[in-house]
């Protein structure tokens, strides 16, 4: 800064080069969180308050305003019953042992690489634009600040910044503050973003579709951050059901309702699969979200597993062909599946990356034909009953399943190298055939006699993986 004149305030240039964008905080999330922090606590300390004065605002959605009616939201139709009752619970919820003159501002976007100085240390901008303005949020809280660049830097996709934040500002003040307080305020910041671009919508219909997305997003960053808290309240404990009978639930409308505006899990959700896991059952999530979004819940929630449809698949430049020839329900045939995908009419081919996904939790006999190319098939983690494959010159890494009873992989190949790996929980047999192959074992629990090579636990184990490998001209390779 070099000053204030006229009502002017001057500071100097700084580069855009040297501002920090996603990727720089990816890279460098403990150095900018750090800094960030420490400005924070410094602020408080630099400009006090005798008293928390925006408790005196009413009707501009204020900290406290914005905490009661998120709270009231739970209620449903009651909310406006019980708004004396939630408004007076976020006041005390949001109560501050040293009010100080907030920023505002604390995105990281708004801090810049101090090029003079050896490396950690970030510059920060507009230290003044936004405190008590009609922008942001009124607050005598510099929690409020923290959690803004919390809720910046998870729309952006770098999650763990919230994280490293809150150990910074905990360990340079000696103060904790609560996880509610914490929740409450980023959701407060991501709810005001979300105004603004509904408000964006309805001025600029033209850039709907863009706008639209950026709502969806932060929808999702918002249902993801509340999913960490409630699961870190209910179900950090517990371990997913690896047997045991299955409990299906679905998503939406049963398991969560929308709070605000993403869908959320109640406390009454959260106990229910609390109790199931206890009880032995294996709980698996069934909807028709995306594949990420239920592994996403899978992790969070500690279950078992989930199915969001039997196949999902991707291609980078070319055209797939995914059939559905399941015989129709109710019919004799109708005892399984037919799920075909295919690209240019029959097999896959030609430069272009193709990715599969099916869903682990649904019993999967696997065929797949193809000519050259280089292939990588991680099984482990699907319910496999078995598994054939037909390849042409190729580079064919195969990571088998963990089994229940006894499964089978066949694999033909012509001039492959072929790669199969054994997991650690996994005791299987590896029965090699054919014209010109050699064999090699790196994999340090398994022993080659000739064309075999097996784990020491395979002859007794009542869960097991079998693979036969006939070849042309091919090197096989176990790890």
């Amino acid at each position: 800064m070099y000053g204030l004149r006229d009502g002017l305030l001057f500071r100097g240039w700084l580069s855009e080069e040297t501002r920090v964008s996603p990727a720089t905080l990816a890279e460098e999330t403990d150095a900018v969180a750090g800094q960030i922090a420490r400005y924070v606590q410094l602020r408080n300390r630099a400009l006090p308050l005798d008293e928390d004065v925006s408790l005196r605002i009413a009707g501009r959605d204020a900290a406290w305003e914005l905490g009661g009616n998120m709270l009231g939201q739970a209620f449903g139709r009651s909310r406006q019953a019980v708004r004396p009752l939630t408004r007076s619970a976020a006041r005390r919820l949001f109560q501050v042992d040293r009010p100080s003159v907030v920023d505002g501002a604390t995105q990281p976007w708004n801090w810049f690489a101090d090029t003079a100085a050896d490396g950690g240390r970030f510059l920060k901008v507009g230290v003044d634009t936004h405190a008590f303005s009609n922008e942001g949020i009124p607050s005598c809280d510099p929690i409020l600040d923290l959690a803004r660049a919390a809720a910046a830097a998870e729309a952006a996709g770098v999650v763990e910044t919230d994280d490293r934040l809150r150990e910074h500002y905990e360990a340079g003040t000696g103060s904790p503050f609560g996880d509610e307080r914490w929740l409450l305020y980023r959701l407060a910041h991501h709810l005001d973003d979300y105004r603004s671009l509904l408000r964006q919508v309805a001025a600029e219909p033209q850039s709907a579709d863009d706008t639209f997305a950026r709502l969806l997003a932060l929808e999702r960053t918002m249902a993801s951050i509340y999913q960490r808290y409630i699961a870190d309240l209910f179900l950090s404990d517990l371990v997913p059901q690896r047997s045991g009978p299955l409990c299906a639930i679905d998503v939406d409308g049963v398991l969560e309702t929308r709070w605000l505006s993403f869908p959320a899990l109640a406390p009454a959700g959260a106990l229910a699969l609390r109790t199931l896991n206890r009880h032995g059952y294996r709980v698996i999530v069934v909807t028709g979200r995306s594949l990420s979004e239920v592994r996403e819940r899978c992790a969070t929630y500690r279950l078992t597993g989930g199915s969001t449809g039997a196949v999902q698949a991707t291609a980078d430049g070319t055209d797939l062909c995914l059939s559905d020839r399941t015989s129709p329900r109710g019919s004799a045939a109708a005892t399984a599946g037919d799920i075909r995908l295919s690209q240019s009419g029959a097999h896959f081919g030609g430069n272009a990356g193709v990715t599969v996904q099916v869903a682990n939790d649904l019993p999967l006999s696997l065929q797949v034909n193809a000519g050259a190319g280089e292939f990588v098939v991680d099984l482990h983690d699907v319910t496999v009953t078995d598994a054939r494959f037909s390849v042409g010159a190729s580079n064919t890494t195969i990571v088998l399943p963990h089994p229940t009873g006894d499964v089978t992989v066949r694999l033909d190949g012509g001039a492959s190298n072929i790669t199969v790996e054994i997991p650690a929980d996994v005791e299987a047999r590896v029965v090699v055939t054919g014209g010109l192959v050699s064999t090699s074992s790196t994999n340090p629990r398994a022993t080659k006699n000739g064309g075999i090579i097996e784990t020491p636990g395979y002859a007794t184990a009542k869960d097991r993986v079998t693979v036969n490998i006939t070849g042309g001209a091919s090197q096989i390779t176990v790890r």
